[in-house]
């Protein structure tokens, strides 16, 4: 999208320079004005036409023909706008003519240098996609065939194959029982190993089975899908996608893929950054009042469980006085008689939470997502992980400094399951719906009305 955007810009303004006419019919800033026009039709039109897909720059002529169909309604749009505001410019017909060629040509040469930059790409299988099979059974053999087959090679890689059936147990009445710790090597391989895909290759007469598998990986960020069995139920009306020349379901899909998780890395980096240049000086305040009111240490450090499951270690200002028997699982109350007297003044302004912009620049955290809890976390007498099964799916993005439930009502203690259940909810909805405007509303909206309140303490 850049590259086409910057080819209709440069080529649009050099094609003003140099198209002879005197002068030009447009003058550079109506050029402008239209050339940007033409910019943003034809690339919603285009990534509309799902025509930014790497698939699409493999063949020439399919190039060539997503790009008539893209230029041809901008460049219409674009004549509309010239025919509306400076009708005079018609008069000149060949001008304008040659400079919407001008715009194509220049369009056309910089979608041959993307063809050439892909295919270099393609050939050195530089975006291969990392998977994992997850079943048993012929379906499960035939897939990894397919996979390790030399045509599939350069798309994905196979990581590994995990076999649900050495863990089958039985319930007293002859049916299989799904065994929830079927999938630890599992585990500790996709907190350890990036993972782009997840392939559960099960029959679907053992629909149950794949449901339980569905929520048991629904924390880890990968796309997830299910084959259709040859010949077998296939529905027509759900979207389905191509693999190794099979059609697959997809179940689940990963947060933040391509441009989306470019632009979030992106806005942390860039907020985390200008966060601490101007609020070093009230950091450098809160410490030297904690070592003054209460000694060491000032930093209060904390295991808790981040993307993908995995446990980091979490930063705060120390507002409390140490416990090492305390290990956070039952949060903390408002009337907690270790909170000190600069601790309360810390935690009620938030200003206890901003170590966590280190956390940021660590790539441990983002400034927006779902709020870490220590992996044992309690909610009444059960662990909150236990009794809320969509839990595990806020782990596909990063834990955030703030988030859409912490505006939501969800800042103060987690003590019912009624609340626990809203929590993730709330964080699997800012999952599904994220944007970037999604993020500037909530970090505003946690400045006018989060930092502070009768729930934060």
């Amino acid at each position: 999208m850049v590259a086409d955007a910057a080819a209709i810009l440069i080529g649009g303004g050099l094609a003003w320079l140099l198209i002879p006419g005197a002068p030009p019919p447009l003058t550079w800033l109506q050029a402008l004005t239209v050339a940007l026009v033409i910019t943003i039709s034809f690339i919603w039109l285009t990534r509309w036409g799902g025509n930014y897909r790497f698939e699409r720059y493999g063949s020439a002529g399919r190039s060539v023909f997503d790009l008539v169909c893209g230029f041809v309604p901008a460049a219409t749009a674009g004549s509309i706008i010239i025919f509306a505001f400076v009708p005079h410019a018609w008069e000149q017909r060949h001008w304008l003519l040659a400079w919407l060629l001008a715009l194509y040509l220049a369009l056309a040469i910089g979608r041959q240098a993307d063809r050439l930059l892909v295919g270099i790409v393609d050939r050195r299988a530089l975006l291969r996609r990392r998977l994992i099979v997850v079943g048993s059974g012929p379906m499960s053999d035939s897939i990894a065939a397919q996979l390790r087959r030399p045509e599939n090679a350069k798309d994905y890689h196979l990581a590994g194959v995990f076999n649900v059936d050495l863990n089958r147990s039985w319930n007293s009445d002859g049916h299989i029982s799904p065994d929830p710790t079927r999938v630890p090597d599992l585990t500790r391989y996709a907190q350890q190993y990036a993972i782009d895909l997840v392939v559960i290759a099960l029959p679907w007469e053992r629909s149950a089975e794949i449901f339980h598998l569905i929520r048991e990986l629904q924390w880890i960020a990968a796309d997830v899908v299910v084959p259709f069995e040859a010949g077998g139920f296939r529905p027509q009306f759900v979207r389905s996608m191509g693999f190794t020349n099979s059609p697959i379901l997809q179940v689940m899909h990963r947060p933040f893929k391509g441009a989306q998780g470019l632009l979030k890395i992106i806005e942390d980096y860039t907020v985390a950054s200008l966060a601490l240049l101007f609020l070093s000086p009230i950091m450098l305040a809160a410490a030297i009042a904690i070592r003054l009111d209460d000694g060491n240490p000032i930093f209060f450090r904390q295991l808790r469980t981040g993307f993908n499951g995995k446990l980091f270690l979490i930063y705060k200002f120390r507002t409390m006085t140490v416990d090492v028997m305390d290990d956070g699982s039952e949060g903390t109350k408002r009337d907690n008689q270790r909170i000190t007297r600069i601790g309360r003044f810390l935690r009620r302004t938030s200003i206890d939470e901003l170590p966590q912009l280190f956390n940021v620049l660590r790539g441990e955290m983002s400034i927006v997502g779902p709020r870490p809890h220590v992996a044992n976390m309690l909610v009444g007498e059960g662990v909150y992980s236990k009794i809320v099964l969509q839990y595990a799916a806020r782990h596909r993005i990063k834990p955030g400094i703030t988030g859409w439930a912490q505006i939501n009502g969800m800042r103060g203690g987690i003590d019912s399951k009624e609340k626990a259940s809203r929590g993730a909810e709330l964080d699997l909805h800012y999952i599904a719906n994220w944007s970037f405007r999604l993020d500037l509303k909530i970090m505003l909206m946690t400045l006018i009305r989060g930092l502070i309140g009768r729930d934060v303490f």
